[in-house]
C-alpha cells in the first residue's frame, strides 16, 4: 500500500509544483509565437475531429519518458497495451477493447499488414525515427487515404521523420546519431543523414542496432513463500534500415519512396509458474522487407490524385526443440504482399469535398506444416466519401466496399465475402466565440479471419464468418487559447458503445483438440476523458499537463454462453494515464504515470481468475545543448521507479526498477 501512496504522492506534487509556477505575473508577457502556433494547430485539429482523435508531435515525445513506441501510445486514451514481458515480448494495443485486430498500423500511408495473425508488433518499430504518432478511432484525416485505412475500428497512424519537412534543406548534409545504454544490458545505436540532392530531390537513410540480454529479477509468489529469480531467454538482437526517396516534382506532384529492412533474434521467455521456472528453449526470428512508393499530384485547382503501391515480405521461424513432439518445433512461414491504390479528392467549392479510392492486396502463405494449406487471398477495398463544412456544422460520411476471394493448393478454401460498411460522423459547434464542440459517430466495421484463423493445422476453420464490429460515440469537447494562467487548455470527453457480432475465439473440441469458431456476442461501454492545458511561461519554466481516464464494461453477452454477462479476459473496468513536461530553457523534466485496473484472466469472472491493478511511473531528465553547431541532446531515464511488481499477462511478470541513458547527437 505504500507504494501506491509514492505514486499518489509523487504525482501531487509534480501537479502543486506546476500550479505555483504558473502564477501569472505582470512583468513577463512574452510568448514564443512559433511554439504556441504549432501546438494550437495540433490541438485545435485533435478538438474539431469528428471522430476522436489524438496526436504526439516529434516534441511531445521527446520530452516524455517514452523509450519504445508502445510507451508512448499506452498514454492515449482507451488504449490497452498487450505486453508479454521481457524485452522482446510481442507488444499490441488494442482500442476500446475491440482486440488488436481491428487496430490497423500504418506507416507513411500506406498499412502495415500480418495476415497470418492481425496482429502488429510495435515492438518493431523505433520511436527515434518517428515523426508523429496520431490515433483515429475512426477514419482517417487524409483526403487522398487510401481505402484499406478506413476498413479497420481504429487506426493508428505513424509519420517517420524523413517523411517531414527536412531539417536539412539548409545544408548540404543532415546527420543524426545516438547512443543509448540501459539496465539488463540493453544498448542501442542509431544513426541517421539525410542529404538534398536538389531543390526537388532528397535522399534519407536510417539505421538502428538494438541488443540487450533481458535478465531482470523479479519475484513469485506462492501463498506465503516468496522466490527471487532471474527472468532467462528474454534476450533481442534486432537490426533496423530504412532507406527514403522523396522527390518535389513539377506542378506539385510529389512521390516518395521508402524501403524498409527489419532483422531480428530473439528468446520467448514461459509462462514463470510453479515447476516451471525459467525452462524456456524457445527462439523466433523475424525478418520483415518491404518497399512501398507514393505518388500525390493535382490534377487542376480542385482535383488531387493519389496513387500508392507496395511490395512485402515477412519470414517467420520459431523454435521450440524440447517441445512435446518428437524432435521438437521448427516452423517457418512466410507471407508476401503484393498492394496497389488509387485514390481521388475533389473539391468543387470551399466546404465540400468528395473522396474516392480503390485498393487492391494480394497475399499469400507459405509454411513448412505438414499439409499446409498454402492459401491466397485476393481483397479489393472501394470507398466514397463527403465532407461537408457550413456554419457551425461539419458532416462527414463514406461507404466502403469490401470484396475478398480465396484459394489455396491444399484442401478447402474459404468462401467469398462482400460486406459494405458505412461511416457518419458529425460536429457541432453552437457558439462561434466559445471552443465548445459537440460530436457524434457511427461506424461499421469488419476484420477478415486470418491465415492462421483459417488454415491453421487441426485448429484452422475455414467455415469462419468475418467479426463485425458497429462503434457508437458521443463526445462534448471545451477549449481555451490564452486565457488567465493558461496558454492553452483543453477537456474532451467521449462515451462510446461498441457491439461485436461473430466474434473469433478458440475453443475445446475435446480434452486434447481446440478449434476456431464464431460464438461470442460482444458489448462495450464506457466512457474517455482526455485532459491537455499549457500553462504560461514563468521565469522561463513551461509547464505542460495531459491526463486520461477510461471506464468501460465489455461484457460477453451470447445468450447460450456460460460466460454471459461477464467481462471478457484481459480486459480492465478502468485505466488511466498523466503527464507532467516542466521545461526551463534548455532543461526538461517529464513525469509519465499509468494506472490499470483489474480485470480477469479468463471470461469466467471468478476470483481465481483476477489479476490485480497496478501503477507505473517513468521520469526522464533531458539537457539540450548547442556545441560548436552540433546540438547535443543527453536524457536519464527511469522507468518503474517505484519497482511495481506485475504482469499484464498472468505469469509473465514484467520488469521492475531500470534506467536508461542516452546520448544524441545531430547537425
Amino acid at each position: 500500500m505504500s507504494v501506491w501512496k509514492a505514486h499518489f504522492m509523487a504525482l501531487a506534487l509534480c501537479v502543486q509544483t506546476c500550479m505555483l509556477l504558473a502564477q501569472p505575473a505582470d512583468s513577463l508577457k512574452s510568448v514564443e509565437v512559433k511554439e504556441l502556433e504549432v501546438k494550437a494547430k495540433r490541438l485545435l485539429r485533435a478538438a474539431e475531429s469528428a471522430v476522436p482523435l489524438e496526436r504526439l508531435l516529434r516534441q511531445d515525445l521527446e520530452r516524455s519518458a517514452a523509450n519504445t513506441l508502445a510507451d508512448a501510445v499506452r498514454q492515449l486514451p482507451s488504449v490497452m497495451l498487450k505486453d508479454y514481458g521481457g524485452i522482446g515480448g510481442l507488444k499490441t494495443i488494442s482500442v476500446r477493447s475491440l482486440g488488436a485486430e481491428h487496430t490497423a498500423v500504418q506507416l507513411d500511408g500506406i498499412k502495415i499488414s500480418d495476415t497470418q495473425t492481425g496482429q502488429i508488433d510495435l515492438g518493431k518499430f523505433s520511436l527515434e525515427n518517428i515523426q508523429s504518432i496520431e490515433l483515429s478511432y475512426g477514419n482517417p484525416t487524409d483526403d487522398l487515404s487510401p481505402a484499406r485505412a478506413y476498413s479497420s475500428a481504429s487506426l493508428l497512424s505513424l509519420i517517420s521523420r524523413s517523411q517531414s519537412e527536412s531539417e536539412s534543406r539548409d545544408r548540404p548534409l543532415h546527420l543524426r546519431t545516438m547512443v543509448q545504454l540501459g539496465s539488463f544490458d540493453w544498448v542501442s545505436a542509431s544513426l541517421s543523414a539525410s542529404v538534398p540532392v536538389s531543390k526537388a530531390l532528397e535522399v534519407a537513410v536510417s539505421m538502428e542496432r538494438q541488443t540487450a540480454s533481458g535478465r531482470y529479477p523479479y519475484t513469485f509468489r506462492d501463498g506465503a513463500q516468496v522466490i527471487n529469480l532471474q527472468r532467462q531467454n528474454s534476450d533481442l538482437h534486432a537490426t533496423r534500415f530504412e532507406a527514403d526517396l522523396n522527390a518535389r516534382l513539377a506542378n506539385r506532384m510529389s512521390v516518395r519512396t521508402k524501403v524498409y529492412l527489419y532483422d531480428s533474434e530473439r528468446g520467448l521467455p514461459n509462462a514463470a509458474i510453479l515447476g516451471n521456472f525459467e525452462n524456456s528453449q524457445q527462439r523466433l526470428w523475424v525478418r520483415d522487407a518491404f518497399v512501398q512508393t507514393a505518388l500525390e499530384t493535382p490534377l487542376s485547382a480542385d482535383l488531387q490524385m493519389g496513387i500508392y503501391a507496395k511490395a512485402a515480405q515477412n519470414y517467420l521461424r520459431f523454435q521450440d526443440p524440447i517441445a512435446l513432439t518428437t524432435g521438437g518445433i521448427d516452423d517457418r512461414y512466410t507471407q508476401r504482399e503484393g498492394y496497389l491504390s488509387a485514390s481521388l479528392s475533389y473539391k468543387p467549392m470551399p466546404g465540400l469535398t468528395f473522396n474516392a479510392a480503390t485498393d487492391f492486396v494480394l497475399n499469400t502463405l507459405d509454411a513448412t506444416l505438414w499439409q499446409f494449406a498454402t492459401p491466397t487471398r485476393l481483397s479489393n477495398y472501394s470507398v466514397i466519401g463527403a465532407k461537408v463544412r457550413y456554419g457551425a456544422w461539419a458532416l462527414d460520411a463514406n461507404l466502403l466496399g469490401t470484396f475478398v476471394s480465396e484459394t489455396t493448393v491444399r484442401n478447402e478454401a474459404a468462401p467469398e465475402r462482400r460486406v459494405l460498411t458505412p461511416t457518419l460522423a458529425l460536429t457541432y459547434k453552437p457558439f462561434a466565440d466559445i471552443g465548445l464542440r459537440l460530436r457524434t459517430s457511427y461506424k461499421q466495421s469488419f476484420r477478415m479471419p486470418t491465415f492462421n484463423d483459417l488454415y491453421y493445422t487441426r485448429v484452422g476453420n475455414v467455415n469462419l464468418r468475418p467479426e463485425r464490429v458497429e462503434q457508437l460515440n458521443l463526445g462534448i469537447g471545451y477549449e481555451l487559447l490564452s486565457e488567465s494562467i493558461m496558454e492553452y487548455a483543453a477537456v474532451r470527453l467521449d462515451a462510446f458503445r461498441n457491439r461485436t457480432v461473430d466474434k473469433i475465439l478458440a475453443i475445446p473440441r475435446d480434452a486434447f483438440n481446440w478449434s476456431m469458431q464464431n460464438i461470442a456476442l460482444v458489448e462495450a461501454t464506457g466512457v474517455d476523458v482526455r485532459l491537455e492545458s499549457v500553462l504560461k511561461k514563468f521565469y522561463e519554466v513551461q509547464v505542460s499537463l495531459a491526463a486520461n481516464y477510461t471506464y468501460q464494461t465489455v461484457l460477453d453477452i451470447t445468450p447460450e454462453s456460460l460466460t454471459f454477462g461477464n467481462q471478457i479476459a484481459y480486459t480492465p473496468f478502468e485505466n488511466a494515464s498523466a503527464m507532467v513536461v516542466l521545461a526551463w530553457k534548455k532543461w526538461s523534466l517529464s513525469w509519465m504515470w499509468s494506472f490499470v485496473g483489474y480485470r480477469y484472466q479468463l471470461g469466467e469472472n471468478i476470483m481465481a481468475n483476477l489479476l490485480p491493478p497496478y501503477m507505473v511511473s517513468d521520469i526522464s531528465l533531458r539537457l539540450q545543448e548547442t556545441l560548436w553547431g552540433v546540438d547535443v541532446t543527453v536524457k536519464a531515464d527511469a522507468n518503474n521507479v517505484f519497482n511495481e511488481q506485475y504482469e499484464v499477462i498472468r505469469s509473465f511478470p514484467m520488469p521492475g526498477r531500470n534506467f536508461r541513458l542516452s546520448v544524441s547527437v545531430s547537425y
